[in-house]
């Protein structure tokens, strides 16, 4: 009976739980069932329940490819996000050394529509101005005295944020996962009814 009443006290708490949805690049990973383990890990260990995006496979059980597949994952992972308490983003640069994974951008955006708290991971500490000048190297001025990237000839933000201001302003950003996730915590926390 006892061991019944913990079964049903650890069910009763996982319902309770708030959801967290797991925005980032990890479904392209190698090994991204590890890396979501983890992941699922440290939410739970703050009492929140990861969500992961969706994979392509309907309700029957159709594994689903080209454009059903992306119009199916499109309204599951919005889905997801709308039911959710907040965001956790995976920002890290995707496919080249500066900018985060365009689809979790979205995420990370439309999630800030909706008023849920986002919590950035992005392990560089540097400003976003550094990052490019590292990156890109500085060019010649422009016409009106502002300085340019040497690679692309485009100018260099620098109003201090980590990532491009858009991204910088709609979420915290945290050089951890385990930040970002005492963060949510905290703030989904304060802010339940």
């Amino acid at each position: 009976l006892r061991q019944g009443r913990s079964l049903g006290n650890h069910r009763k708490t996982l319902m309770t739980m708030p959801n967290i949805y797991l925005a980032g690049p990890t479904v392209f990973f190698r090994e991204s069932e590890a890396a979501f383990a983890d992941l699922e890990r440290l939410c739970r260990a703050r009492q929140l329940n990861p969500v992961r995006p969706a994979e392509p496979v309907d309700a029957s059980g159709r594994i689903l490819t080209g454009a059903a597949a992306a119009k199916y994952l499109f309204e599951q992972n919005t889905l997801r996000i709308r039911g959710a308490s907040g965001v956790l983003a995976d920002l890290r640069p995707f496919r080249g050394e500066l900018e985060p994974d365009s689809g979790t951008v979205f995420e990370v955006g439309f999630a800030h529509a909706l008023g849920k708290p986002v919590a950035a991971v992005l392990a560089d500490g540097r400003d976003w101005g550094s990052r490019v000048r590292s990156a890109c190297g500085v060019g010649t001025l422009s016409p009106g005295g502002q300085e340019m990237d040497g690679r692309y000839d485009m100018l260099i933000e620098d109003f201090g944020g980590r990532l491009n201001l858009m991204l910088s302003e709609s979420c915290r950003v945290f050089q951890n996962t385990s930040a970002a996730l005492d963060w949510l915590a905290t703030t989904i926390g304060r802010d339940a009814p």
